[in-house]
């Protein structure tokens, strides 16, 4: 494991117990995270049986809504305090308490992947990865959300979480928007709605995504050099 990664586990494990008393999807969070999760939920037949994966849960919250809402649920966490209290807040998940740089699941898995606050935790090396295996696990047909925050320039390093009453510092990478809509285009990524959010309690400015996959890209026998899809705008540059 890298030693940022290291450092990142014994933040979120110190994080916890402070992390589980905030109602993320309650009080004034509620505005705050409540169309992120309108979003996703307008893309299925609730009345149906799904099967989600969260990658890093924190706590569970998020997972507690899917399952109350007929989602199947794993999550990938790392973070062994994290875990104790995703065992508490929803009882039926699958916990994969591993790093996922070093998970192996099954392709064409999940109807949907969830990233809260969790893509901007890597490097841009371990990033990839990630994208990768996302790639790998989702449906065809499946969507995959993400929740990170917006920043003027692209820069890496340990930043002091603010929210917090004890000093805890960690890893994160803070994503330029369009730096960021690059990197999930390079991994076949194709963004079909988004919203910006901004947090009630303290200035950070968020960006939602909800994105599938590339089909074009998938398919090896389409002849297209490269395809950007954008705004419904499609270009296609073709083999010659």
């Amino acid at each position: 494991m890298k030693e940022y990664l290291k450092v990142n586990k014994k933040a979120y494990d110190c994080a916890a117990e402070e992390y589980s008393q905030k109602d993320l999807f309650g009080g004034n969070n509620y505005l705050f995270y409540q169309p992120w999760v309108d979003m996703i939920f307008s893309k299925y037949d609730l009345t149906k049986r799904h099967a989600a994966l969260e990658l890093g849960a924190g706590t569970g919250q998020f997972l507690k809504i899917l399952s109350d809402n007929r989602f199947k649920t794993t999550t990938i966490e790392f973070s062994s305090k994290m875990v104790e209290y995703i065992k508490k807040t929803s009882p039926h998940t699958l916990i994969i308490k591993k790093n996922i740089i070093d998970v192996i699941l099954k392709n064409d898995e999940y109807d949907l992947i969830v990233a809260m606050a969790f893509l901007h935790c890597f490097d841009e090396e371990d990033l990839k990865t990630i994208l990768n295996k996302v790639g790998k696990w989702l449906k065809g047909d499946g969507y995959f959300a993400i929740c990170t925050t917006l920043h003027n320039i692209t820069e890496e390093g340990y930043f002091e979480k603010q929210d917090y009453q004890r000093e805890i510092f960690r890893y994160r990478k803070k994503w330029n928007k369009n730096d960021f809509e690059r990197i999930l285009d390079n991994a076949g990524f194709v963004i079909v709605d988004e919203f910006f959010h901004s947090e009630i309690t303290k200035p950070k400015a968020w960006v939602s995504y909800l994105v599938k996959k590339n089909k074009v890209l998938e398919n090896p026998l389409i002849p297209w050099h490269n395809l950007n899809i954008k705004l419904g705008i499609i270009y296609q540059v073709f083999l010659i």
